[in-house]
């Protein structure tokens, strides 16, 4: 092969790797199968809830943010001048985000006629409840168990939609929360000294 023949076939070799290289580098990811996420049942920001509530068989946890500290208080739904307690901030945040990350898994979409049978014509398992400065009010109802016993159906109080979302994190973290408020934890007793040696004999 001359010389002009071996550059010719060189010249064509890198412009054809060239090509390659640039178009790969710009071609999109391969698509994934996987769905996209649902969105939260709760379309709101946790900086602008001041107050929520858990409300479940007779009882409220109310938590409340004063300022940068959080309080609790756990009484009877009909009490009246409940005293709150300093809560553990970082608890209550936990639990606030866990309600406003309720993703549902299946949608039932406009079903007024139908709400008596997942038990969400009223709050009949519990209710959410969550206020912001301005004095809007999100309810959130719970209702009944799905057949599988995996998830439990919710609503909006302004919403026919019935969702389904995952009864563990409901029945545990949510209302669970009303018999294990966010209490600080108590830390060590910093006098608490080691038992005494036995003396020698």
């Amino acid at each position: 092969m001359s010389s002009r023949g071996f550059y010719i076939a060189a010249a064509v070799f890198l412009a054809a790797f060239f090509v390659y290289y640039v178009f790969d580098l710009h071609r999109p990811p391969p698509a994934t199968n996987r769905p996209p996420q649902p969105s939260p049942v709760i379309n709101l920001d946790a900086t602008t809830v001041s107050q929520f509530e858990v409300k479940s068989g007779g009882r409220t946890l109310t938590v409340l943010r004063n300022g940068s500290e959080w309080r609790y208080s756990v009484c009877a739904e009909a009490a009246a001048g409940c005293s709150t307690s300093v809560a553990d901030t970082t608890r209550a945040v936990a639990l606030l985000q866990t309600i406003l990350q309720l993703r549902p898994v299946k949608t039932i979409f406009g079903a007024p006629a139908g709400l008596p049978a997942y038990s969400l014509d009223k709050a009949t398992a519990g209710e959410v409840d969550l206020q912001t400065p301005s004095g809007r009010t999100i309810s959130l109802l719970i209702g009944a168990v799905t057949p599988d016993n995996t998830n439990i159906y919710v609503r909006l109080s302004t919403s026919n939609d019935i969702q389904a979302v995952p009864a563990a994190t409901v029945q545990t973290e949510i209302i669970g929360a009303i018999q294990a408020p966010p209490a600080p934890i108590p830390s060590p007793s910093a006098g608490a000294s080691a038992a005494p040696s036995p003396s020698p004999s």
